[in-house]
């Protein structure tokens, strides 16, 4: 089984200041991790991260791998309105507007280890940004049934895990 989080993005920096403990954290973890952009300023610090840039639809034309995989979509909550993806977990920053917050999105945050929140800073620095020792990222999931509806897993979401399922 294989393991990937793409970051979908306008801007690499954004990407680093939203979800750079989380791709650390995940490349730490042996995940594929990419940042999917037409940007390509800033690339730097996603190599501090150990992540590379690829645009849209690289992954999709490249991959021929037959084995299984599970993919987690990180983006802009903007990306809400548009269909959900192929992927198995999509997770999506910023603030929700309205009622949209308690209707259709549960929060999650992702806790930083040490390192990631050293190598995040660093990052951030590189990306010409204001660089801060946080603790956490804060995301998004959309509001579905829970997963044992489906596959037949059990347990509870967990709001402090990525993915948020605990037991099971």
């Amino acid at each position: 089984m294989s393991y990937r989080l793409e970051v979908v993005t306008d801007r690499i920096d954004e990407a680093v200041l939203r979800a750079g403990g989380l791709m650390f954290d995940h490349c730490r973890a042996g995940w594929q991790v990419v940042v999917v952009t037409v940007d390509a300023t800033h690339a730097e610090a996603l190599a501090i991260l150990g992540v590379r840039a690829e645009p849209p639809g690289a992954e999709s034309e490249g991959n021929t791998k037959q084995d299984r995989s599970f993919r987690t979509v990180v983006a802009p909550l903007e990306h809400l309105t548009t269909p959900e993806s192929t992927a198995d977990a999509s997770l999506l920053w910023g603030e929700p507007l309205g009622e949209t917050a308690g209707r259709v999105l549960l929060p999650v945050r992702h806790q930083l280890s040490a390192a990631a929140r050293a190598f995040k800073s660093h990052a951030m620095r590189c990306a010409g940004l204001q660089a801060s020792d946080m603790a956490e990222e804060r995301f998004w999931i959309r509001d579905r049934p829970p997963l044992s509806a489906v596959s037949g897993r059990s347990g509870t979401r967990s709001p402090t895990m990525v993915g948020g399922w605990a037991g099971g």
